[in-house]
């Protein structure tokens, strides 16, 4: 999880059974809050063949985890 969260690319998170959705989040933005690293993320999941699109922000905890807020 950390590569990912480290990598600027797309990802595109395939099922692990047949007639699971599909999804691949992208990389947004980086930027600082409050002197935090986070990051905003756009994914896109398919499901029944429609695209359901969610946002979210992921700030760097002290202790290098992730938060999401």
């Amino acid at each position: 999880m950390t590569a990912f969260l480290d990598s600027p690319v797309a990802v595109r998170i395939a099922p692990s059974r047949a007639g699971e959705a599909t999804s691949t989040v992208r990389l947004v933005r980086s930027f600082m809050r409050s002197g935090v690293p986070c990051r905003e993320y756009s994914q896109t999941v398919v499901i029944d063949n429609v695209p359901v699109r969610a946002n979210g922000t992921l700030c760097r905890q002290p202790d290098g985890t992730w938060t999401l807020r």
